[in-house]
């Protein structure tokens, strides 16, 4: 339950930083960052802990940006169909790209 709570505290904070830096003094131009949608590539499904962790991330991202900001879930062959696609896809908007390594033991 702690480390929930410290890991949604992290991503808050990166949601807010990423989106104050990216706003900087372009904040009250006309043409300001993002004119496009910001997609978010998930390569897991829906409901997952990958996926819940990063609509909170989402949801916070697009409240401090003033931006459209969605979830992209392309799960399938073990992930691959969702690096597939961040690597190799047409970029409709702005993506990003959520990735998780396993620990080493």
């Amino acid at each position: 339950m702690m480390m929930r709570r410290r890991m949604l505290a992290v991503m808050r904070a990166t949601a807010l930083t990423l989106s104050i830096g990216m706003l900087g003094s372009a904040a009250n131009a006309q043409d300001a960052y993002p004119r496009r949608p910001v997609r978010v590539i998930v390569p897991w499904g829906a409901g997952s802990g990958i996926d819940v962790q990063t609509r909170v991330f989402v949801q916070a991202f697009g409240e401090a940006l003033g931006a459209p900001v969605f979830v992209d879930n392309k799960s399938g062959a073990g992930s691959l169909v969702g690096y597939q696609a961040a690597v190799q896809g047409q970029p409709a908007g702005y993506p990003l790209f959520v990735g998780a390594l396993a620990p080493r033991t």
